[in-house]
């Protein structure tokens, strides 16, 4: 699974590609990128109304389901480390002298 954060986000917000047309068009190709790519692992399942304006929602099936107890895990290991993760980030965002 390439991204555990997709998998967190559709299992609090099933309508992921309609609240993604909020952003812009790189990151919903990154986010329709990743929906197939979980769909296509069978971790989400998708229902399409015939409707217009389309509407698809995005739901977890019950393999999505069960690796929710390891995301939220990971989820508190990094509130836990936070301080630590941030300083890590900010020292890599600080270029050099030249």
């Amino acid at each position: 699974m390439e991204n555990p954060f997709v998998v967190l986000y559709i299992a609090r917000d099933q309508q992921a590609r309609a609240t993604a047309k909020k952003y812009p068009g790189s990151i919903r190709r990154v986010l329709n990128i990743q929906l197939n790519q979980l769909e296509d692992d069978e971790l989400v399942a998708k229902t399409v109304y015939n409707q217009q304006p389309p509407k698809v929602e995005y739901y977890l099936t019950d393999l999505g389901k069960s690796i929710m107890p390891i995301i939220n895990e990971l989820g508190r290991w990094g509130d836990t480390h936070s301080g630590h993760l941030r300083r890590v980030i900010k020292k890599r965002l600080i270029l050099p002298d030249a």
